[in-house]
């Protein structure tokens, strides 16, 4: 018996031993996981994230805010089907009193005031960390403080983050439910991301963003609209980039730290050119504004003008927001974000944290150029095919210039027999190159070889190889009458399709209108003409080739007898200028740009229309009576009719593009925004009444006033004193 008792005891110490030494285990919600509906309040001591019922839940990230992640949930919504990385998971805790502790991790989330504002935050503590929940009559809650002593005590959903705010009448942004998820010791869905070191005074570093996955590169030049930085993409290997995981153009800064120990300033230096923010402006309501682009600048010699080159590092979940020491929007400073695939200047915004998280690895200049030298050439890859043309095309990504680009091609033959290497020279437009390889060159291939070799001026030598499959199968090409297009006049227009790579006796069919017809072929061409007149409108073809082979291929289109019908136009219905409002670049810029990008066809500016008036002049009669707007810098008329007259000149300017201005309606903190088009004045929430939030009152006015402006009424429905006759509109519904 002592024997067992005693093997059973070393059993148990041996047993310990081996679970000492095992990593301790700690409890993690794992993206992707499920999240189940409590009916109710959540139990003391449970897990669960806040849902708020439009389909969001409560992010990890609190900083003054949080960000708000958008889920799907199951048919009867009580499941959440996939909770996403950086969710989150609160530990609930009632207390005596009915109220909650909300925690993430070991912190309590409060609300708090900063400078008389509320601000949602994280704390050590308990105290002033109470929350009340009161049920609404469909299961939902409204969450607020317990312990805060100001109205602004709600959760609230807007403008897709969490914030802190006034319960309106509307109670629609401030409705939760909870769900319930596994116990979570971190307080988050997924891994922290950590911010990493900070840079080191006279170091080296590449900047880099996780979510952009790039590096900092070359500027875009002052030349555009909104100067920025273009992303070099990078790959982080074991905490470190290397130099030949940077895109070719990645910029290296040096770093240089001034201020004390506790507050640090630090600037980044590329080739004597330092990381800067434009200077500030003032508009007529006093209001300070950042054209919040970015450059690279000579180090300015007032110290004042200096600070536009200076950033504070605040740690951020995953990086560091890059904080500028001058450049303000408003009573806020402006820092880097990565957004819309360039690196430029923004107010921080805590819903949006991984835009803004910045991290420093460190870069050794290795070519001595301030930027990662690391040029590329991509083949775009084509598909080619026997009976047709093959057109190839490719990009150049090198910050130098290329001095010599060489193009070569191989092919091999169905009995595995290779062709010579034939060069070619290619066509060049800027950095893109094209050149073709003609049809006769491909009959019988099976393989095709693309080679490009590029020297540039940096001595560089490098290359793209590609081997691509050539297609054998039938091809049907041209079509008349062309797809979507009108026939006018001609009532028996000719259908037809040309074809290659039929083979001997294929077999043809052609749909008019899903009726088969007696189509002919004559050469490289099946053809029908209709005996009798079609009638107008849109009509349909469909033709269909197959080869002895057993290989088909189909074609389908429509035209148009008579007048054409709706067209689909590409173009931009939101765009705001610095000339006025807070944009970038000045109306003539974005018509101009607009204009010469492929394939666009409008533009519509509509910059914010609390810039065209101020508040002590607003009114709601300036949609038919301008004298309240503000002048333009001579005087000589309002800055709204400036911007029309603009718009006139560059539709008059443009045979094939539409130039159109309008002004963007917006309520801050209110209902959202509403762009505005085809208006002969401006209203804005510079007038009381039209920003007036309680109930959406100033929404519903602002509504009013719109429909019986264009009827020429005021916002009442009488008479206006003045009336639109004569007045010239530029809108959406203009023609050329």
């Amino acid at each position: 018996m002592k024997k067992h008792y005693t093997r059973a005891i070393a059993l148990v110490l041996t047993l310990v031993m081996v679970l000492s030494m095992m990593p301790v285990l700690s409890f993690a919600t794992e993206e992707g996981e499920t999240a189940t509906l409590i009916n109710g309040l959540p139990s003391d001591q449970s897990y669960g994230v806040l849902y708020y019922v439009d389909g969001y839940v409560f992010g990890a990230d609190v900083d003054g805010g949080a960000p708000a992640k958008a889920v799907q949930t199951s048919a009867d919504k009580t499941t959440i089907n996939s909770l996403p990385n950086g969710t989150a998971v609160f530990k609930f805790i009632k207390n005596d009193d009915g109220t909650y502790y909300l925690m993430l991790g070991s912190k309590y989330m409060a609300i708090v005031l900063v400078d008389g504002k509320s601000k949602i935050a994280l704390q050590d503590t308990v105290e002033g960390a109470k929350w009340d929940m009161t049920a609404e009559s469909d299961g939902a809650y409204l969450i607020s403080s317990h312990d805060v002593d100001s109205s602004y005590k709600y959760l609230e959903f807007y403008s897709n983050a969490f914030s802190a705010y006034k319960l309106g009448q509307d109670k629609s942004a401030y409705r939760f439910k909870f769900f319930s998820t596994s116990s979570d010791e971190d307080g988050r869905v997924g891994e922290i991301v950590e911010a990493g070191p900070l840079p080191v005074d006279g170091k080296q570093y590449v900047i880099y963003n996780h979510y952009g996955r790039a590096v900092m590169g070359q500027p875009t030049g002052a030349d555009v609209a909104a100067p920025a930085l273009l992303p070099a993409a990078a790959t982080v290997r074991n905490d470190a980039i290397a130099y030949e995981d940077v895109a070719d153009g990645g910029l290296i800064f040096t770093v240089h730290v001034s201020g004390t120990a506790a507050n640090p300033v630090y600037a980044f230096e590329n080739n004597g050119k330092y990381l800067a923010m434009p200077e500030n402006t003032v508009d007529e309501n006093g209001k300070t504004n950042n054209a919040e682009t970015l450059h690279l600048i000579d180090l300015p010699t007032d110290a004042e003008k200096q600070k536009y080159t200076q950033w504070t590092l605040v740690e951020r979940t995953g990086g560091y927001e890059m904080k500028n020491k001058a450049a303000k929007y408003g009573n806020y400073y402006c820092s880097i974000e990565f957004f819309n695939d360039v690196f430029s200047g923004w107010t921080f915004k805590s819903s949006s944290v991984e835009l803004f998280a910045m991290n420093f690895y460190p870069m050794e200049d290795k070519d001595g150029q301030g930027y990662v030298v690391n040029p590329t050439v991509l083949i775009d890859d084509p598909d080619p095919a026997i009976g047709e043309d093959c057109n190839v095309s490719f990009t150049i990504n090198d910050v130098s210039e290329p001095t010599q680009v060489r193009a070569e091609y191989q092919i091999t033959y169905k009995n595995t027999i290779f062709s010579d290497v034939m060069p070619v020279n290619p066509t060049m437009e800027g950095r893109k190159g094209t050149f073709t390889i003609y049809d006769f060159n491909l009959e019988k291939a099976a393989k095709l070889t693309i080679r490009v070799i590029v020297t540039d001026a940096l001595g560089k030598t490098y290359e793209a190889e590609g081997t691509y499959d050539v297609r054998d199968e039938p091809l049907l090409l041209s079509t008349t009458p062309a797809a979507n297009s009108a026939t006018g006049e001609e009532k028996r227009p000719e259908i037809s399709v040309s074809f290659a790579n039929v083979g001997e006796d294929p077999t043809f069919k052609m749909l008019v209108d899903d009726v088969e017809v007696n189509a002919a072929v004559s050469g490289n061409k099946l053809t029908y003409t209709p005996a009798e007149d079609m009638e107008d409108g849109k009509h349909s073809v469909s033709v269909t080739v197959t080869r002895t082979d057993g290989k088909t291929a189909s074609k389908s289109w429509n035209f148009f007898i008579g007048a054409g019908g709706e067209t689909l136009y590409f173009g931009q219905i939101h765009a705001h200028t610095a000339e006025y409002s807070d944009g970038a670049g000045t109306l003539e810029d974005a018509y101009e740009h607009a204009h010469g990008v492929d394939d666009m066809d409008f533009i519509i500016v509509t910059d914010h229309s609390n810039y065209f008036d101020t508040t002590a002049t607003a009114t709601t009669s300036s949609y038919y009576d301008l004298s309240s707007l503000l002048k333009n810098a001579a005087g000589s008329t309002t800055k709204w009719e400036e911007a029309r007259a603009t718009a006139k000149e560059y539709n008059e300017l443009y045979d094939d593009f539409l130039c159109v201005y309008g002004y963007e309606m917006t309520w801050s903190g209110g209902p959202g925004h509403t762009n505005s088009f085809n208006t002969y004045g401006v209203v804005s929430r510079n007038n009381k009444d039209l920003n007036n939030k309680t109930g959406y009152a100033g929404m519903h006015l602002y509504n009013d006033l719109m429909v019986n402006a264009e009827k020429g009424l005021a916002v009442d429905g009488t008479e206006a004193k003045t009336t639109r006759g004569g007045a010239e509109v530029t809108g959406v519904n203009a023609t050329k």
